[in-house]
């Protein structure tokens, strides 16, 4: 069984490139962690209530329209904005918990 060597080396190439990536999000993974823990306040709170909308959000976006430009006898295509509207979720978390050094309720 004959391998085309482009096609062995194309495999092997997206192989070494699945792996780097693997090791440049573990890193940065692993430097979020360290700033957490450097800079972070490790808290246990009870979650006292959820609640949860939904918004439209309006979307840009660029579409081609071509007609015929009869000075030049030729096609134009120009682009116009168009907007579609998008639903999207918010949550809104409320929690409370109380702080070590003067025992105070806080509600975030």
């Amino acid at each position: 069984m004959n391998f085309d060597p482009a096609l062995v080396g194309l495999f092997v190439a997206f192989f070494v490139l699945m792996i780097i990536v693997a090791i440049v999000v573990a890193i940065k993974r692993k430097k979020e962690i360290n700033w957490l823990r450097e800079n972070g306040k490790h808290v246990q709170a009870t979650v006292s209530e959820i609640t949860s909308e939904r918004v439209a959000v309006q979307v840009p976006r660029q579409v081609p329209r071509t007609q015929y430009n009869p000075g030049s006898r030729s096609m134009q295509t120009t682009y116009h904005t168009e907007y579609r509207t998008d639903w999207q979720a918010r949550y809104f978390i409320i929690a409370r918990y109380e702080e070590s050094p003067t025992k105070q309720e806080i509600r975030v």
